[in-house]
């Protein structure tokens, strides 16, 4: 199967973990495609060649995609799987938690109605609402990971719902999802610990994606390659219900 992985910067870890395994998805051609920070935020999708980004940032693609490829034509693939993206699950739990549980406060219709208008502030969830328009790729959304524990394993600063709360959210979010045609595919439970955090052994390590080197020692944000291959295995496990 064709499988073309779009992103931001934490897409880094899913190809260093595809790359510490190979063996894992050999029966898959997976490619990957975007850029870190601000610079994700330029892509577009054009009806004629598809997602493209401006043609100033066609080095730092380059170095992404080893040159093989400068834009993602739906039809080239099988599968799109966006991954990150600002899609941040943590901030929307921490902002509906104020006042107490949302599932206690809020009708669940009310809960699913304001998830789906989060969603599409989102820039990247707007390109994928074009492309469901246009084309008849499949896609699947797999959102940034939670926050890590400390280096120590201690909490890392800011709050953190707990693992129910998380759970009920991306039920909301595989809700939203799936009425726009979308597949969800949720942070690998492994991954978490009960307050919701990513384990510190998955954020230890992490690299860039533009240059082989490691984030800073304190980044709690980004994840390693172990994480990586964890969560391409998950998206994986999905593709049935695409």
């Amino acid at each position: 199967m064709r499988i073309c992985i779009v992103g931001n910067s934490h897409i880094a870890a899913l190809k260093a973990g595809h790359d510490a395994e190979p063996q894992a998805f050999r029966e898959h051609s997976i490619e990957f495609f975007g850029l870190p920070g601000r610079r994700f935020q330029s892509l577009r999708f054009d009806i004629d060649r598809g997602l493209v980004f401006p043609d100033s940032h066609a080095q730092a693609l380059a170095l992404v995609t080893g040159g093989r490829f400068d834009r993602v034509a739906p039809e080239g693939f099988d599968v799109l799987v966006f991954h990150g993206c600002r899609v941040n699950l943590g901030k929307l739990c921490q902002s509906l938690l104020t006042g107490g549980p949302p599932s206690v406060r809020y009708s669940k219709r009310f809960l699913t109605a304001g998830v789906h208008g989060w969603l599409t502030t989102n820039e990247t969830y707007r390109v994928m609402l074009q492309l469901r328009v246009h084309s008849q790729v499949r896609i699947m959304l797999s959102p940034m990971p939670m926050a890590a524990e400390g280096p120590t394993g201690s909490a890392s600063a800011g709050g953190a719902p707990s693992l129910d709360v998380l759970q009920d959210i991306e039920a909301l979010v595989d809700q939203c999802c799936a009425s726009d045609g979308f597949v969800f595919s949720p942070q690998p439970r492994q991954t978490l610990t009960q307050d919701a955090r990513t384990g510190s052994e998955y954020s230890s390590g992490s690299t860039r994606l533009l240059v082989a080197e490691q984030h800073e020692d304190d980044d709690t944000a980004h994840m390693n390659g172990a994480y990586g291959c964890l969560v391409l295995k998950s998206v994986l496990a999905k593709l049935p219900a695409c």
